[in-house]
């Protein structure tokens, strides 16, 4: 028998000052992200503000925020990217 592809997936849940992210990762047996999707939501009310999908092939990444408000916009490109970081951080311990 022969087991390849090895990937391992996590729920991921983060939040900053207005919005709060919530999300599934893939991660590949090379530690990159194969894969992130999920949603953003108002703190303050758990209303959406909208989703967002990452992953990475190399030394290139696919980064997309859809539907966000655009006062939330900012706060939520920077809270996915701080979530991507936060994750790789810990897995490389």
């Amino acid at each position: 028998m022969e087991l390849t592809n090895r990937r391992t997936q996590y729920t991921v849940t983060n939040s900053g000052t207005n919005i709060a992210l919530t999300g599934e990762i893939i991660i590949g047996s090379d530690n990159s992200v194969t894969s992130f999707n999920g949603s953003f939501n108002k703190v303050v009310d758990s209303v959406s503000a909208g989703s967002f999908n990452y992953r990475e092939y190399g030394d290139v990444c696919d980064s997309n925020v859809n539907g966000c408000p655009k006062l939330f916009s900012d706060e939520a490109i920077q809270l996915l990217d701080a979530t991507v970081d936060a994750i790789k951080a810990q897995i490389l311990q």
